[in-house]
């Protein structure tokens, strides 16, 4: 099996005061207020967790190659400041390992900031993983190393460029810490002759992959990027050029 993706998770922590409140006030089970206070109290500090370390680790999984395990697909960094458990649990193929991780820290520091605290975690616990992972892991301390030295800085180009003539177009994708933002460039001669944004969204591929459908000419100089729901985001870049030349 080979290794795919890496995850860094927040694990819950319950409000006990809460708890206890709202079994009193509202005559809940225990279990039931266990329930409203995640839901009220910890459901979306988790989400925008989730979303906002995401950008490093989809940028790890994206230098790290093909990694051969026996059963493991993906690591879940659960989260917590003091690890209760150090066991790692196998869920299908998803292990889950207890890491301990500042997420207070995370939270107020800069989105610099935030990238480094998770590289420099995640090159720290490489050193000394759990007995558990039987594989070498080498590879994603070497990803780390390869992100520092860009800075930390995420971007690529989407596979599906197209081609008339001399010109070329593409769509760069810029995955940061709180957003991920989508541009279109022209190309002649391998050289860029302007760049459009085109779109901001969340900072995970969920969600701008729903904008990467096909990319198409539908004109001498004009392109469309067709999202997975079929809608059309049309751009004439004669009028772009036009533009961009005035500018100068």
């Amino acid at each position: 099996m080979i290794l795919r993706n890496i995850e860094f998770d927040l694990k819950y922590q319950k409000n006990h005061q809460y708890i206890e409140m709202v079994q009193q006030e509202q005559g809940l089970s225990y279990d039931e207020a266990i329930k409203l206070d995640y839901e009220n109290h910890w459901k979306e500090k988790r989400h925008l967790f989730k979303k906002m370390t995401r950008c490093m680790t989809s940028m790890i999984e994206q230098n790290m190659g093909k990694i051969q395990t026996k059963d493991c697909w993906k690591l879940i960094f659960s989260c917590e400041n003091r690890p209760e458990k150090s066991s790692v649990i196998n869920l299908l193929g998803a292990y889950e390992i207890p890491f301990m991780f500042d997420d207070e820290m995370f939270m107020a520091a800069t989105n610099y900031e935030r990238k480094k605290l998770i590289i420099d975690a995640i090159l720290c616990w490489v050193q000394n993983p759990p007995n558990e992972l039987d594989f070498d892991l080498s590879s994603i301390g070497d990803a780390c190393k390869k992100i520092i030295q860009k800075n930390y800085e995420y971007s690529f180009i989407w596979g599906k460029s197209i081609k008339k003539k001399h010109r070329e177009v593409q769509i760069e994708i810029i995955h940061d810490v709180e957003h991920a933002k989508l541009f279109m460039i022209l190309l002649e001669n391998n050289k860029i002759l302007f760049k459009k944004f085109i779109v901001e969204t969340e900072p995970h591929e969920i969600v701008y992959n729903n904008y990467l459908g096909t990319l198409e000419w539908t004109g001498d100089s004009s392109v469309a990027l067709v999202t997975t729901d079929g809608k059309r985001i049309q751009i004439d870049y004669s009028k772009e050029l036009l533009l961009a030349n005035r500018i100068k």
